[in-house]
């Protein structure tokens, strides 16, 4: 549900978005599909490796080494092309949607590489890797989905011409808290209880 459906839908509405506030084609677009060919061939490489007992037992990193490359790179070729997009837009205003995308493009490759070199390649041990399982599930439960979200729900309001964000300071505002302080915010699950109660 999380890579089959929300990352790859997630990813095509923030490319249709950014060619659609832009005013422009999307740049590329047979280079996207190949990308989302080979996003797909690693979703099923990996789940063919966690059924076959490969997986890496980390929730939200289930898959093998070999095909988070797999994902990791579609996702790369996806995004390359929809900065490029992005750079080519005709529509030189940057609204607050704008923003959030351009953000989340770049925090998924950020966080899913940071978190599979250091719990696979590296091998963190004891403690670090919950702590960096449990980082990069906040982030993109929170982080990533939070932005494409967020980005969703204001182009919906300008398609119902009613403000999402009254303000474009309240939508600044928005956009760094959720960046900053998302992850701060579910900080209480790393807190041991002291009650002697069980999670």
């Amino acid at each position: 549900m999380l890579y089959g459906f929300c990352l790859q839908a997630g990813l095509g509405v923030a490319l249709w978005m950014l060619a659609r506030l832009g005013r422009t084609a999307l740049a590329a677009p047979w280079l996207v599909i190949v990308g989302a060919l080979c996003g797909n061939l690693g979703y099923a490489v990996g789940v063919l490796g966690v059924l076959s007992g490969g997986g890496t037992g980390f929730e939200n990193l289930e898959m093998p080494a070999y095909a988070a490359s797999l994902v990791f790179l579609g996702y790369l070729m996806m995004a390359f092309w929809g900065v490029q997009t992005f750079h080519q837009r005709q529509e030189r205003q940057l609204y607050a949607s704008q923003w959030f995308l351009f953000a989340a493009l770049f925090w998924f490759p950020w966080i899913y590489s940071t978190a599979n070199l250091l719990l696979q390649p590296f091998g963190m041990r004891g403690m670090a890797q919950a702590v960096i399982a449990w980082w990069y599930s906040q982030n993109l439960l929170g982080v990533w989905l939070g932005l494409v979200g967020l980005a969703g729900y204001l182009l919906l309001c300008a398609q119902a011409h009613r403000p999402g964000i009254a303000q474009p300071l309240l939508a600044l505002l928005a956009f760094w808290m959720l960046i900053l302080l998302v992850a701060l915010a579910a900080s209480r699950r790393l807190r041991p209880c002291r009650r002697g109660c069980r999670h």
